[in-house]
């Protein structure tokens, strides 16, 4: 296992990449290796939860076995101390300003912001909206400039090089509605130009809410 870690990868992205069948194109794609990105030790348990629960994907268990497959070569993150009472100011902070920020993202962040993590990447466009206005409050926005990455983004990488994206997203419409819809997984005459359309009107309105964060695509 190397000791750098490139990037950290919250849950949503790890259950929708697991249950897409994709999650290690998810990876490639930020670019890391499997090797490199971590994920918060309780993960593997909240998603297997997740994965299980009322019919979420067509075969909780064969994502479910990916899952666990890059979990175990993947790298496993426990907050510090320091990390710890860093998340926990976040999270008091969000409070204070009404924003919506929960404790796995606060985790995320304070670790990324600690050990000097490239990359943080996350499916909650709320936590993205709310931690840039957390680190302007601070003052401390350049320390995350460019450097959170949505899982739009992820997906238009993806599709430069991987196609059959739209039919892993159209297998599973349970597990996305916004991207069954941006896939047009109901209409499958629609040209690949409209996916990327899709895809990049949810990216821009993420920038739009965390201007200094968003990486570039």
């Amino acid at each position: 296992m190397p000791d750098v870690t490139v990037a950290v990868v919250d849950n949503d992205v790890l259950k929708k990449g697991a249950g897409y069948g994709l999650l290690e194109q998810f990876i490639v794609s930020i670019p890391a290796t499997v090797e490199s990105v971590g994920f918060l030790a309780v993960a593997r348990f909240v998603i297997r939860k997740k994965l299980r629960r009322g019919g979420v994907v067509r075969d909780p268990e064969a994502a479910i076995a990916l899952l666990e497959r890059i979990v175990a070569q993947a790298q496993v993150l426990e907050p510090t101390a320091e990390e710890s009472a860093a998340a926990a100011e976040l999270e008091y902070q969000a409070q204070q300003a009404n924003l919506p920020f929960d404790a796995g993202e606060s985790q995320l962040c304070a670790i990324v912001l600690t050990r000097g993590i490239s990359t943080l990447v996350t499916g909650d466009k709320r936590a993205i909206a709310a931690l840039d206005r957390l680190l302007a409050i601070r003052g401390e926005s350049e320390r995350m400039t460019k450097r959170v990455l949505c899982l739009e983004q992820l997906l238009l990488r993806l599709l430069r090089r991987v196609p059959a994206v739209r039919d892993a997203v159209c297998q599973e419409p349970r597990l996305d509605t916004a991207l069954t819809l941006c896939f047009s997984c109901s209409s499958p005459d629609v040209a690949a130009t409209s996916w990327t359309e899709g895809l990049n009107s949810y990216v821009c309105d993420v920038r739009r809410s965390a201007p200094m964060l968003l990486a570039d695509d």
